[in-house]
């Protein structure tokens, strides 16, 4: 019988085979030296483009731009999010809509949220039914910072921490439709 174990080591996964059937210690010589032995082939495991995150896993200033970064993204879309803000998870759900064709042009979304409780951007996952489809983070210095009194909220960063456009949820518009309308005023002079 062969067991497959996946052990975690830093960075890597690796993968151990262990052998276990009667007689595995018995060590015999082939019958015929006449045949080579058995050729393996390693597949390279392929490394993940997307990395889940826990929704509430902290996001520090210091890991912002890098996160920003990881994405691979030249548009970062962040919705800013309270848990039992009723226009933030219809804006989420827009987003989640979006996130595909928009990942497609360069463009990728973070949820942040306005409390510094994990709890708080889990329950806001729950109240989407779970569609929220983008790392959703805790990181109250981000509020702090941008000066945020209404929500939702949406920026457009870019990889290196620019901030481009900010868009408050106090105008009363679909903030999905106008950050939609700047991505591609953005995506088209970026060409």
């Amino acid at each position: 019988m062969t067991l497959a174990k996946v052990v975690p080591l830093s960075s890597c996964v690796c993968l151990t085979l262990l052998m276990m059937s009667p007689g595995c210690g018995d060590v015999k010589a082939p019958a015929s030296s006449a045949s080579p032995p058995p050729s393996f082939q390693t597949t390279p495991i392929p490394k993940p483009t997307q990395i889940a995150i826990e929704p509430g896993s902290l996001l520090t200033e210091q890991d912002f731009v890098p996160a920003l970064k990881a994405t691979g993204a030249k548009f970062i879309v962040i919705t800013v999010f309270m848990a039992d803000c009723a226009p933030c998870i219809t804006e989420s759900l827009q987003l989640a809509d979006r996130r595909a064709a928009w990942r497609s042009t360069g463009v990728e979304i973070l949820g942040i949220g306005m409390s510094e409780k994990p709890v708080d951007a889990r329950r806001f996952f729950k109240q989407t039914g779970e569609r929220t489809n983008f790392p959703l983070y805790t990181a109250r210095w981000f509020p702090e910072k941008e000066k945020i009194e209404a929500t939702p909220a949406l920026f457009i960063f870019t990889p290196d921490g620019e901030r481009l456009f900010r868009f408050d949820g106090e105008s009363g518009e679909n903030l999905s439709e106008l950050i939609n309308a700047k991505l591609e005023e953005l995506l088209t002079k970026a060409k």
